[in-house]
């Protein structure tokens, strides 16, 4: 009778051990290989913004005017997508959240904007860039390379932004 208590004493206290390990390496795993996935499944956008306003003479608003008007701007495009966000479950927090990419690229004295966007929100997208900005338009694009084709020392700078505190 001790011999099976010690048995399943050790078989609970190995589970507890390599539960949460088998867990971790299944859940990176599956992300891995749903990211994979996903980044196929993305379409390219390019964003044609209307030229920018310099009207802060007429109606008496100043520079932080612009900046609060731009910046509602942003919130409007951001508010729209991140309701797109689905509800935690587990298969959610196994396999992560769909991704957005949104793009400024400098190239020749011309800035660009693009967007990479998973085929099913393509729509939902466009319809917040241009509820932010009116005059926008939007175009499916091919993929843009940012890389020097022909080799060379041109540089390619890039960041990645994260949050300090989760949204909601």
């Amino acid at each position: 009778m001790k011999t099976l208590i010690f048995i399943a004493v050790g078989l609970i206290a190995l589970l507890a051990v390599a539960g949460p390990i088998v867990y971790a390496n299944m859940r990176k795993r599956l992300r891995t290989q749903k990211n994979y996935e996903r980044g196929l499944k993305m379409v390219p956008l390019l964003i044609h913004l209307p030229p920018p306003s310099d009207d802060i003479e007429g109606a008496g608003r100043d520079v932080r005017d612009l900046v609060d008007e731009n910046i509602s701007k942003a919130q409007v495009i951001y508010n729209i997508i991140a309701s797109t966000a689905q509800k935690s479950s587990f298969k959610n927090r196994m396999l992560g959240q769909r991704h957005f990419a949104f793009e400024i690229i400098g190239v020749k004295g011309f800035v660009y904007f693009y967007a990479a966007v998973p085929i099913g929100l393509v729509e939902v997208v466009k319809q917040a860039v241009v509820s932010a900005y009116p005059s926008s338009r939007l175009e499916e694009v091919a993929e843009h390379n940012i890389f020097n084709q022909v080799g060379g020392l041109n540089s390619v700078v890039g960041g990645e932004l994260d949050l300090k505190e989760s949204y909601g």
